[in-house]
């Protein structure tokens, strides 16, 4: 089965979504998006989360479908 993955990088949540060739949702994760003290929202704060969602998503999908990097 392929997969693909989406992310949503918005201004209160980050969001990766993994659907299949169906449209299907396989598998999901969302977290705050990074604020900082001066309510701006940093860009390496932000790269760190997203890296952090596509890991946590990766290790969901190997638990239902092989997955090629």
């Amino acid at each position: 089965m392929h997969v693909i993955l989406a992310l949503d990088l918005g201004t209160t949540h980050l969001k990766a979504v993994a659907v299949d060739e169906k449209g299907r949702v396989v598998a999901s994760q969302s977290a705050r998006t990074p604020i900082s003290a001066d309510h701006t929202i940093p860009p390496i704060d932000t790269a760190i989360q997203c890296e952090q969602l596509i890991k946590q998503l990766t290790s969901l999908l190997s638990t239902k479908v092989r997955v090629d990097a």
